[in-house]
């Protein structure tokens, strides 16, 4: 139900860094370096107005809470994005 823009957020998929903003777009595997990278040519990007270490405290606390039994998604496999 919905429109398929909203798939995207009913699916569980939370995308930190998964494409570059370059022409041909690139597909990111290690979202860290990407994003240090982001921040260095892109000072307009949201992700520039932030430390890497907040990003990662936010990551850390969204990932804390899915991995607990009683939450309402029934926890969840996390992948390790280092």
């Amino acid at each position: 139900m919905g429109l398929t823009g909203e798939t995207l957020f009913a699916s569980g998929l939370f995308d930190l860094y998964g494409a570059t903003h370059e022409t041909p777009r690139t597909l990111v595997d290690k979202p860290w370096p990407a994003i240090q990278r982001l921040k260095a040519t892109c000072p307009a990007h949201p992700y520039s107005r932030v430390t890497i270490a907040r990003i990662r405290s936010a990551m850390d606390q969204m990932t804390d809470f899915w991995r607990r039994p009683a939450n309402p998604t029934g926890g969840m496999r996390t992948t390790t994005f280092d």
